[in-house]
């Protein structure tokens, strides 16, 4: 007899560092706010921890 299966329900948890959201230095620097809101958005994590916000 096989044991018994119990589903366990899978819970993705993912960290992104966004940087302050802002790459480059100087007069070249800018703000990759909607770059990055795509990123996060691409890993399909249920819960994401922002580091440096």
């Amino acid at each position: 007899m096989k044991p018994e299966r119990h589903e366990h329900p899978v819970i993705r948890v993912a960290t992104y560092n966004i940087h302050k959201g802002v790459q480059g230095l100087g007069p070249a620097r800018r703000l990759e706010i909607h770059n990055l809101g795509h990123a996060v958005e691409q890993l399909d994590a249920d819960i994401v921890c922002l580091q440096e916000v």
